[in-house]
């Protein structure tokens, strides 16, 4: 069920239609487990590894896809979530640091997959090259942001 008929079918409630919340909620949430060490007021940092450790296919985590991205010039592990209606969040395990794209690809009409935004948007996020796809921010665990 996607998220357009959560609302008429479920009242606008679903455990599995994604994450819903605003860009800063996002990268909050994406830097507290980026660094859950430094949140044990959330999580302990075993839970978190579990949550990251590598599943049953290559290319993913538990509930996670595995990527491997150049983050200030070292090649380093990203997890991330794509979502249906083109949102995702991005996590750089230990570094505080989270990415945020949010997106409606379900009003284009011929709706890109949300990998291929997330792709594109993926290099100006982490500090790369420029993009105009979708609204992005990046936030470390010292607070800092790029829009």
């Amino acid at each position: 069920m996607n998220d357009g008929n959560c609302f008429h079918a479920l009242g606008g409630v679903s455990g599995h239609a994604g994450l819903f919340s605003t860009a800063d909620d996002l990268l909050t949430l994406g830097a507290a487990l980026a660094a859950p060490e430094t949140h044990p007021e959330l999580w302990r940092s075993e839970v978190v590894a579990e949550l990251f450790r590598d599943g049953p296919d290559a290319g993913q985590a538990l509930g996670w896809r595995s990527d491997s991205v150049a983050v200030a010039g070292r090649q380093t592990r990203l997890l991330w979530h794509p979502g249906y209606t083109g949102c995702a969040l991005g996590i750089v395990q230990g570094t505080g640091t989270a990415a945020v794209l949010l997106t409606n690809r379900l009003f284009a009409p011929e709706p890109a997959p949300t990998e291929a935004l997330w792709r594109t948007a993926l290099p100006a996020l982490l500090g790369g090259a420029p993009t105009s796809a979708g609204d992005q921010a990046l936030r470390d665990n010292e607070g800092t942001r790029t829009s």
